[in-house]
C-alpha cells in the first residue's frame, strides 16, 4: 500500500482521539490494534508510520490545546474592551458576535458577546462593552448540541451579557482597504439580493452563497435537513468547488496558460473566503481545494487520495480539536468519497457514462458521510440521494449566478439582479424539492445513535467493498456489503426495542417549566408536559430534538397535565411533527379557550382527546399501572377554571411497575396534596416528581412524610425569578433522606427500573 499519507492521517487522528476524549478511548484503542495487526502481516514500515503519528497526535493535542480556565462561580459585570472578528449574528432583535480583547485575563481573551436589541456593529470594529459575564451553559439534554465544547474549540469559555444598547460603544475601526472593500461588496450584494427576491428566496440564497442562516424560515431549514440538503446551506467544500468551477470557465474564456489558471482559482478561493468571514468549515475546505489544486496543476491528479491525506494532516495541525467537529469529519469523509470511492463505482459499474456520473457523484459522497450524519443527527434520509441529484446541481447554478450578483452589487443593483433572479429561480425550485421530498411518507426516519463499533464496521465494509470491486473479488463484495447491511440495521432498530423490560422515565431539562417522556417496558411512549416559555421555543428547541436523537418517530399518548404555558407551550410544535395516538387532558379545564390552538392541531390530525380524572387507569400495556388520582371528577365536563387555579387542577398519576412506583404531582399546591392524603390516595413510593418547581407553595410536610420518597426530581430553570426551589422545600427533603435531582443542576434526569430496582443517571 503506496499511501504513506494516509497512515499517517488515520495515526494522527486516532492519538488525537484518544488524548482529546471527543471519542471513547476504548474504539481508539481497538482500532488501533486491528489496523496494527493487518499491518504487522504487510509492511512493517507502514505499521512504524502509523504508530508514531499515532503517538505524535497523542502528545500534540497537549501541546496545542490549552486547558479551560476555572469556571465563574457566578454571573458578574465586566468591561472589556476588542475586536469584532466575525460577521456578527442577528435574529430579529438578538445580536451575538465573536469579540477578541486586546488585553484580558487567561480564558477571557476571546468571549461571545449576546444581546438583545439592535447594534450597529460590523466585523472589524473596536468596541467596548459592559455586560454579565457567564460560562457557557453545558448542555442539558440527552443528545443536545454541545455549545460549549463548540466555543471552547475556538478558544472561547464565556459568555457576556450586554443589556442595554449604551452599554456596547464603537471606539474605532480595525479594518484595512481590502477588509472595507470587502465588508462593502458584501453589503451591497446582500441589499442588492434582498431587493431583487422575495423574504424567503433572498434568505436561502444569503444561506447558499454566504452560509448566513439567521433569516432562513425554521420549516425550510427542517425540509433541508430532512431530506439531506443542509449541507447547501452551509460554506464548505461544495461552494469551493463552485468557485473553483467559475473561475475555471473564467480562465477558459480568457484563455489563459496552465500556471495563470492555477492562481485564479487559488485566488478566486481566497476572495470568495473573505467574502464569507472565513468560518472555520470554509478554511479546511480552502486548505484542502489549494492541496488539490496543486496535486493536479504538478502533474499528481492520480494521487489526490494523498493530497486529500496530507490537507487533513495540516489541518490537524492546525488545530487538533478540529477533528471533533462535525463540517471537518463530512468534509473529510465526503471528499474521501469522491476521490475514491466514485472512480472505483464508475470503472466497474456499466451503464451510459454521464448518468452515471450524475448518480454516482452523490452516491459517493452519501456512502462516505451517512454513519456520520446518522450519529450526530439521528437522520436516516432515504431521499437523500434523489434530493442531492437534483438540487446540488441546481444549487450549484444557484452559487455562481449568487456570487457572479454580489461581486456586480457593488457596481449597480441593476446588474445583479440580472443573476440574482435566475439564482432565486433555482433556490425556489430546490426548496420546492425539499419540501415535496420531505412531505413524502418514509422519505426519511429518526433514528438512534448507533454505537461506535457498528460505524468502524461499517467503513470497514465500505473499504472491503470497494477494494472487493477493484480486484473483482466476489467474497470481500459480500462480507463488505454485509458489513453495512448489519450496521443499517444497528442504526434503524425502533426506539422501543432498547433496554426491554424496563421502564425508564426521563425528567427534561427544559428551562422554568416541566417535561417528562416516560418509555414502557414493551417500549411504547407517553409524554407528559412539554415545556414551554414566552422567550423561546422550547417545543422545538428542546423536546422534539430530544425524541428525535432517541429515534423515537411516534408517542402512544401524550398528557397536558394543566394548561399553563411552562407545561403546555411546546405541545403545538410536538402534535405537528410527531404522530400522536392519544391526547390526555385534565378534566376540570378542558374545555377552555386556552386549549383553543391545540384543539385545533389535534382536531386536524383526527387525535381523540380523553379528560382525565380520579379513578381513571391509562391501560397502554398490561404489567404497567397508571393511576389518575387529580383531579376529581367534575360536576360537568370541562368545568371552568380561572386561571389561578389552573395549578390546583394537574393531573396527577401514580405510575407503578413491580416494587418500584413513581408519583407525577404536576403544579399542584398544598392544599391539593393534604386533600390526596386525606383521601388514602397517597400511598409510600420510590420517587416523586415535586410540584410546582419545589415552590413554598406546594411544600405539604403531610404529604411527603406519607409518600416517604427515596427519590426526588425538580424540574427548575438555573437562575430562576421565582427562587425555586424554595430552602424549605430542600430541607424538608434532606430531612427524610431523599435523594434530590434537579434539572438546573443535573440536567436531564433518567430513572430506569427492572420493578425490582432503580437506577438513576443524569446528563450533567
Amino acid at each position: 500500500m503506496n499511501q504513506p499519507n494516509i497512515l499517517a492521517l488515520v495515526g494522527l487522528a486516532l492519538g488525537i482521539a484518544i488524548a482529546g476524549g471527543g471519542v471513547n478511548p476504548l474504539w481508539g484503542v481497538g482500532a488501533l490494534l486491528i489496523i496494527g495487526v493487518a499491518y504487522i502481516f504487510s509492511r512493517r514500515r507502514e505499521l512504524l508510520i502509523l504508530l508514531a503519528s499515532l503517538v505524535a497526535g497523542f502528545f500534540y493535542w497537549d501541546i496545542r490545546v490549552p486547558e479551560p480556565p476555572r469556571p465563574v462561580s457566578n454571573p458578574v459585570m465586566v468591561e472589556l474592551t476588542g475586536v469584532v472578528r466575525d460577521y456578527p449574528r442577528i435574529v430579529q432583535d438578538k445580536f451575538s458576535f465573536n469579540l477578541e480583547c486586546d488585553q484580558a485575563p487567561t480564558g477571557m481573551k476571546k468571549v461571545r458577546v449576546v444581546g438583545y436589541f439592535s447594534t450597529p456593529v460590523e466585523r472589524g470594529d473596536l468596541v467596548r462593552v459592559k455586560g454579565r459575564l457567564r460560562e457557557v451553559r453545558e448542555p442539558g439534554n440527552p443528545g443536545e448540541f454541545d455549545y460549549k465544547r463548540y466555543l471552547a474549540r475556538r478558544n472561547i469559555y464565556y459568555t457576556l451579557t450586554v443589556r442595554k444598547p449604551e452599554h456596547i460603544q464603537v471606539l474605532s475601526d480595525r479594518r484595512g482597504w481590502t477588509e472595507q472593500l470587502v465588508l462593502l461588496a458584501r453589503k451591497r450584494g446582500m441589499a442588492a439580493i434582498e431587493a431583487a427576491l422575495p423574504a424567503r428566496e433572498a434568505a436561502l440564497l444569503e444561506g447558499m452563497v454566504l452560509g448566513k442562516s439567521e433569516g432562513i424560515d425554521a420549516e425550510d431549514y427542517l425540509d433541508f435537513q430532512k431530506t439531506g440538503l443542509v449541507h447547501l446551506l452551509a460554506v464548505s467544500g461544495l461552494n469551493v468547488g463552485f468557485v473553483v468551477l467559475l473561475a475555471a470557465w473564467l480562465a477558459s474564456m480568457l484563455r489563459l496558460p496552465e500556471r495563470e489558471r492555477l492562481g485564479l482559482a487559488a485566488l478566486a478561493i481566497f476572495g470568495y473566503g473573505c467574502l464569507a468571514g472565513w468560518p472555520v468549515s470554509l478554511l479546511r475546505a480552502s486548505v484542502m481545494a489549494w492541496l488539490g489544486l496543486l496535486a493536479y496543476y504538478s502533474g499528481r491528479e492520480k494521487n489526490l487520495l494523498n493530497a486529500l491525506a496530507v490537507a487533513g494532516v495540516i489541518l490537524l495541525l492546525i488545530n487538533p480539536a478540529w477533528l471533533f467537529e462535525i463540517s471537518f469529519q463530512l468534509s473529510l469523509l465526503a471528499t474521501w468519497g469522491l476521490v475514491y470511492l466514485y472512480p472505483v463505482f464508475r470503472d466497474r459499474l456499466h451503464g451510459q457514462e454521464r448518468l452515471k456520473d450524475l448518480v454516482l457523484v452523490p452516491l459517493a459522497a452519501q456512502l462516505a458521510t451517512l454513519p456520520v450524519v446518522v450519529h450526530h443527527f439521528g437522520l436516516f434520509s432515504l431521499s437523500s440521494i434523489v434530493a442531492n441529484l437534483l438540487g446540488v446541481y441546481l444549487a450549484g447554478f444557484a452559487v455562481i449566478a449568487g456570487l457572479c450578483g454580489l461581486l456586480t452589487g457593488l457596481v449597480s443593483a441593476s446588474l445583479a439582479a440580472v443573476f440574482v433572479l435566475p439564482a432565486g429561480l433555482a433556490v425556489d425550485i430546490v426548496a420546492g424539492i425539499a419540501r415535496w421530498l420531505a412531505d413524502l411518507p418514509g422519505s426519511y426516519l429518526w433514528v438512534g445513535q448507533p454505537p461506535g463499533w457498528s460505524i468502524l464496521l461499517y467503513y470497514g465494509g465500505l473499504v472491503l467493498l470497494a477494494r472487493g470491486m477493484e480486484d473483482s473479488a466476489r467474497r470481500r463484495v459480500v462480507a463488505g456489503g454485509i458489513m453495512i447491511v448489519f450496521f443499517l440495521a444497528m442504526a434503524l432498530v425502533p426506539a422501543g426495542w432498547g433496554e426491554r423490560g424496563k421502564l425508564k422515565i426521563t425528567f427534561l431539562d427544559v428551562g422554568q417549566g416541566d417535561s417528562l417522556l416516560v418509555k414502557t417496558p414493551r417500549g411504547r411512549f407517553l409524554l407528559v408536559d412539554s415545556g414551554g416559555s414566552q422567550f423561546w421555543d422550547v417545543g422545538n428547541q428542546v423536546v422534539l430534538p430530544v425524541l428525535r436523537r432517541q429515534g423515537i418517530r411516534k408517542l402512544d399518548m401524550m398528557v397536558v397535565t394543566h394548561p399553563d404555558v411552562d407545561h403546555m407551550g411546546g405541545a403545538g410544535p410536538v402534535l405537528e411533527e410527531m404522530p400522536v395516538r392519544i391526547l390526555g387532558v385534565s378534566a376540570t379545564t378542558y374545555p377552555d379557550k386556552i386549549y383553543r390552538d391545540l384543539d385545533r392541531l389535534r382536531a386536524a390530525r383526527g387525535i381523540p382527546v380523553i379528560k382525565l380524572a380520579r379513578g381513571q387507569r391509562l391501560a397502554l400495556e398490561p404489567g404497567l399501572k397508571i393511576e389518575v388520582l387529580h383531579p376529581p371528577v367534575a360536576s360537568r365536563s370541562g368545568a371552568y377554571k380561572a386561571r389561578e387555579e389552573y395549578n390546583s387542577s394537574s393531573v396527577v398519576m401514580r405510575v407503578c411497575y413491580g416494587r418500584i412506583s413513581f408519583l407525577l404531582m404536576g403544579d399542584v399546591d398544598r392544599s391539593v396534596m393534604e386533600e390526596l392524603v386525606a383521601g388514602g390516595l397517597i400511598q409510600p413510593t420510590t420517587v416523586v416528581k415535586v410540584p410546582h418547581h419545589g415552590s413554598r407553595g406546594s411544600l405539604s410536610e403531610a404529604f411527603y412524610a406519607t409518600a416517604a420518597p427515596r427519590v426526588a426530581v425538580i424540574s427548575v430553570g438555573a437562575n430562576n425569578m421565582f427562587g425555586h426551589p424554595s430552602p424549605e422545600t430542600l430541607a424538608l427533603l434532606h430531612r427524610l433522606n431523599t435523594k434530590v435531582f434537579r434539572t438546573d443542576l443535573d440536567g436531564a434526569v433518567t430513572l430506569v427500573t427492572d420493578g425490582r430496582s432503580l437506577w438513576a443517571r443524569s446528563v450533567k
